[in-house]
């Protein structure tokens, strides 16, 4: 985030006040991978890199605190907060029923229109076969295929409740990427998601169900084997 950030934000949005917009892009930083666990923030860096007084950069630190998207390990600066093992398997779970619900439904009620859509996300996820997988493109089609599959469901409590725990699954996408590329290929990548939508698109709500659930278990698998190996140095 720089100072030319900040200016196309008020030009898009004349009345958002400059806390906001630090707070923003704070929290996207942090989504994206961009910071990661651990990462210091300083306060005084972010007000000289941006050119503005403390006191919004204060607000917005302290407002990132209170949603635990940050942690004090220092009287002088802040950390990005890490996500405990625990958190994941929660997240994981709540994951799991939510879009399996969804897939359940969808497979009634989406779309010819939304299966287009997932078709042309399907083919980006096969582009470079022989290549090793592009994070940034896996991260994307990944989180554009299953919000779409949620969507789809058309059911409004349902996607509320899914828009809940977006930003932590972001978060969590984003940062176990490299872990979920290095145990995969564009093909497992393809086959995984091509399963579910095939069982939309036949309208099979049982099979969509357990399709996107396996697809759920099976990165959550490959994290918690990631977390073990790394835990005894294996």
């Amino acid at each position: 985030m720089d100072k030319l950030d900040i200016e196309a934000c008020k030009k898009d949005n004349p009345f958002i006040i400059l806390t906001d917009i630090i707070y923003r892009h704070l929290k996207n930083d942090i989504m994206q991978g961009i910071l990661l666990p651990g990462d210091k923030i300083v306060e005084s860096k972010i007000a000289q890199q941006l050119n503005v007084s403390r006191t919004p950069v204060n607000v917005a630190l302290s407002r990132a605190l209170k949603d635990g998207w940050l942690e004090r390990r220092s009287k002088r600066f802040l950390t990005v907060r890490k996500i405990s093992p625990q958190e994941c398997f929660y997240l994981y779970e709540a994951r799991k029923f939510l879009e399996g619900q969804a897939a359940y439904l969808a497979a009634k009620r989406i779309t010819k229109a939304e299966l287009m859509v997932l078709k042309e996300i399907l083919l980006n996820f096969r582009k470079g076969n022989d290549k090793p997988i592009d994070d940034e493109l896996f991260c994307k089609n990944d989180e554009r295929f299953h919000d779409l599959v949620v969507k789809a469901a058309h059911n409004d409590y349902i996607l509320e409740m899914y828009k809940r725990i977006k930003p932590d699954l972001q978060r969590y996408r984003y940062h176990y990427k490299q872990l979920i590329i290095e145990r995969n290929t564009n093909e497992n990548v393809y086959m995984y998601h091509y399963s579910i939508y095939l069982a939309l698109k036949s309208r099979l709500s049982v099979v969509a169900k357990d399709e996107i659930e396996s697809d759920i278990s099976s990165m959550h698998g490959m994290i918690f084997a990631g977390n073990i190996l790394a835990k005894f140095n294996l």
